[in-house]
């Protein structure tokens, strides 16, 4: 009997989370204890976001409005990456990709800082975003955390010193959508969405290789 019952909630479970949740599409998480000081980095890992990127749809896109314009994050994007994207959008203001139209946000891009804007005709998704070499403030901070353990402090810091991390101009509030601005957890959300896949630095959550798997679409440069 107890076996009954107990089957009985598990598919009463199932499916009342099946009608929360809707089936399909990617998913996108972060770690929840995210530090702003750390550029989102995670102190302890202890809970994890997770959202389905249909949930765009539901949540409309704002321009970051704190002092600069921008979240910087400690999410990193490999650089062959970075130099395909922007081959790719040297002689064009936009591109359609399959499903996705990259673009020059022309309301934040200046001379020294190149924004784009991707934004996905399936999802909804719309965000503005940017490659930052990693500031010397960064790379002290991964020095810090892993000051005994030299092994990885080097194979980390060289990682992050040869590639990029994402700046978000503009996202999806997703968390607090009843509010007209951006969080920093919603920018990691869309910076761990166009990041690389493994991230190296501790307490940076994995991200979905977006940008990776959209260049991967492109003809191979001749």
């Amino acid at each position: 009997m107890k076996a009954i019952i107990l089957a009985l909630l598990l598919a009463a479970t199932t499916t009342t989370l099946q009608a929360i949740i809707p089936p399909g599409g990617d998913i996108v998480s972060i770690w929840d204890d995210l530090d702003n000081g750390l550029w989102g980095r995670s102190i302890n890992r202890s809970i994890r976001r997770t959202v389905y990127e249909r949930q765009f749809r539901l949540s409309s896109t704002f321009y970051v409005s704190n002092d600069i314009g921008y979240f910087l994050t400690a999410v990193t994007i490999n650089v062959a990456v970075v130099n395909r994207l922007e081959q790719a959008m040297r002689d064009n203001r936009s591109l359609m990709i399959g499903e996705f139209e990259l673009s020059i946000d022309e309301a934040v891009s200046t001379l020294t800082t190149p924004v784009y804007r991707l934004v996905s005709r399936r999802t909804g998704l719309d965000t503005s975003f940017a490659f930052v070499k990693p500031p010397a403030t960064m790379l002290r901070m991964i020095e810090a955390f892993y000051q005994n353990d030299p092994f990885n402090r080097e194979i980390v810091v060289d990682y992050y010193r040869n590639n990029y991390v994402i700046a978000i101009y503009a996202a999806e509030n997703i968390f607090e959508s009843w509010h007209q601005q951006i969080t920093l957890p919603d920018a990691m959300i869309m910076a761990t969405l166009l990041g690389d896949r493994f991230q190296k630095m501790w307490g940076v959550h994995d991200g979905n290789a977006l940008l990776e798997r959209i260049m991967n679409r492109l003809p191979a440069a001749r």
